[in-house]
């Protein structure tokens, strides 16, 4: 399977990337540079707001069971850039997103990745914009579109809220798992060699609980 292009039209036509689907070739380049993924999709009925699910500005879907994945059935995506990006971006802007959507193109064929010739530690933090309250608009877009494209972050999806019940001494949580390795592509508490252990902690108000994260040595920093 090849891995898809990202071309962009001429601005008499200009489509954005738009949808929920799952790219087979996207989710194994993924897969190899996360050692884990989550699969994203439209909102199952017990996906509401009181488990921490369907987030504004946050969320556009809810992880998926293994066998519940989606994929584009297009070999090319179209992209575009409208007024407003221009406007507030200028070239500069373009030029970042031109640099992430590269990232994708340059990628080999799925069948020809190999998980073990990517690093797991790929995080490098800039202090000084982050210090500003500044963002990388090309690490941004990379992650907008494997978010289109149907992956959803592994680590927050690690375990999710199934169910709450209130009982005589408190609540009763069903806890699942929505993060898989990608080899043997079974549920995994794993994130880049890191365990992960949760804990169910209601929101300050109450309206609403969730399944946090956190490693299960301290010690070690996920990516």
């Amino acid at each position: 399977m090849k891995t898809p292009q990202c071309r962009m039209r001429p601005p008499r036509d200009i489509t954005s990337i738009m949808g929920l689907g799952l790219l087979g070739a996207c989710l194994a380049i993924t897969a190899t540079c996360a050692r884990a993924f989550s699969l994203i999709g439209p909102y199952a009925s017990w996906m509401d707001e009181a488990k921490s699910f369907r987030q504004p500005d946050l969320d556009i879907g809810g992880p998926m069971n293994f066998d519940e994945g989606y994929r584009w059935n297009v070999p090319v995506l179209t992209y575009g850039f409208d007024a407003s990006f221009l406007e507030y971006f200028g070239s500069k802007g373009v030029a970042e997103v031109e640099r992430a959507i590269d990232v994708f193109n340059r990628l080999p064929p799925a069948s020809q990745l190999d998980p073990t010739d990517y690093p797991t530690q790929v995080i490098r933090v800039n202090s000084q914009a982050a210090s500003q309250g500044l963002i990388d608009l090309k690490s941004v877009t990379m992650f907008l579109l494997i978010e289109h494209l149907g992956l959803a972050e592994t680590e927050r999806f690690t375990f999710c809220l199934r169910n709450s019940l209130q009982t005589a001494g408190g609540f009763q949580d069903l806890v699942i798992q929505r993060n898989f390795d990608p080899i043997t592509l079974q549920p995994s508490s794993n994130l880049n060699d890191t365990a992960f252990v949760y804990s169910v902690w209601p929101s300050d108000d109450s309206s609403r609980a969730d399944a946090f994260q956190s490693a299960a040595d301290p010690s070690q920093q996920s990516n």
